[in-house]
């Protein structure tokens, strides 16, 4: 699974992200506000990231890190939904490594009510926390 995984990142596209960005703004998971990616240069910065995550084969945790931490701070890549966008990326690429994470429900707004002040250790530490296996490891 993990030479897939690394095979999906390589290959990662803006599409992806608009559609995983468009996706958080469901009426199931909630409403954007307003549209669209606003800080293009940084659009494109984390989707190289990813693509390089990819090309190296680095650890798919450290990547998710990296995005819940530079996906929200200022300026933001999108318009609205940047969190709700940086947890379903991550949803997105752990699924890609064989497994879930997960953030639902209380453990969503667990997050989001300190996400501002964690540092990327932190994430990491969060996000080690909230991964499951989908082979039942």
């Amino acid at each position: 699974m993990t030479e897939i995984g690394h095979e999906v990142l390589a290959a990662m596209t803006e599409d992806i992200v608009l559609r995983i960005h468009k996706e958080a703004g469901s009426p199931v998971a909630g409403r954007h506000r307003g549209g669209g990616v606003k800080n293009r240069q940084g659009f494109k910065r984390l989707v190289e990231d990813i693509r390089k995550c990819g090309s190296r084969e680095g650890d798919f945790r450290d990547l998710i890190a990296m995005i819940f931490e530079d996906i929200d701070r200022e300026p933001q890549p999108f318009s609205e939904c940047n969190h709700r966008t940086a947890l379903l990326l991550g949803r997105f690429i752990s699924k890609q490594f064989g497994y879930n994470l997960k953030f639902s429900g209380p453990e969503g707004r667990k997050i989001r009510a300190v996400w501002d002040n964690l540092t990327r250790a932190q994430f990491r530490e969060w996000i080690d926390g909230h991964l499951v296996s989908f082979e039942g490891d």
